[in-house]
């Protein structure tokens, strides 16, 4: 991890931006840049603090604008009158900066504006001091190296088991019914035929003659 820019502020700035509550840096121009950045005191040579760049705004268009803003970018009125005469009214917004315990020097050339390119050992020094990652890069992890897939084993097909054959029990012979014990009905005896009833005409006859005749 390394920071690779920096800008340059003026130490009333700076002191705004670290101890006064300030989150707003009045610059001329927009920056696109979107990053962790160094804070470079004009002239110092050292990178004194950190801060995330997060945003530009509009420019500011005149002096009511600038003191409504005072809480933003904490310059008092003259420092306010200063930046509207040198163009300085477009915000750039800063999160997050801290002051570096030990400002981390560098060799600073000739920079065309307020932006500084920093090299990488001095960008991985000031993110050391930040109490961010360690100076010195870690190696880089080995690639490892792609194996070619095996080739997978054909299944053997499982051999189907033999279904036993289903064993049927014989079914059992029907028993024979058995004898029945019963004693045969006795037949009816026949009942005495009854003598034909002689008539009443006949009984007369057979008395007559036995008064008359004596049979």
């Amino acid at each position: 991890m390394t920071i690779e820019k920096a800008i340059i502020v003026d130490e009333e700035q700076l002191a705004a931006l670290t101890g006064g509550g300030a989150t707003w840096l009045m610059q001329r121009r927009r920056w696109n840049y979107r990053g962790r950045i160094g804070l470079v005191v004009r002239g110092s040579g050292a990178v004194s603090a950190v801060a995330e760049m997060a945003d530009c705004l509009e420019a500011i268009e005149n002096a009511t604008g600038m003191a409504s803003a005072a809480g933003h970018h904490g310059l008092d009125a003259d420092a306010q009158k200063a930046a509207l005469e040198a163009g300085a009214t477009v915000p750039w917004v800063l999160a997050g900066v801290m002051a570096l315990p030990t400002p981390v020097s560098f060799e600073q050339g000739r920079a065309p504006g307020p932006n500084i390119n920093l090299d990488a050992v001095t960008g991985a020094a000031v993110v050391a001091a930040a109490g961010g990652a360690p100076a010195t890069a870690a190696p880089p992890a080995e690639v490892p190296t792609a194996k070619a897939p095996a080739t997978p084993a054909k299944p053997t097909p499982a051999k189907p088991k033999p279904t036993p054959a289903a064993t049927k029990k014989p079914e059992a012979a029907p028993k024979p019914a058995a004898a029945s014990t019963a004693k045969p009905a006795a037949k009816p005896k026949p009942e005495p035929s009854p003598e034909p009833a002689q008539s009443t005409a006949a009984r007369g006859i057979s008395w007559i003659r036995r008064i008359f005749i004596g049979d």
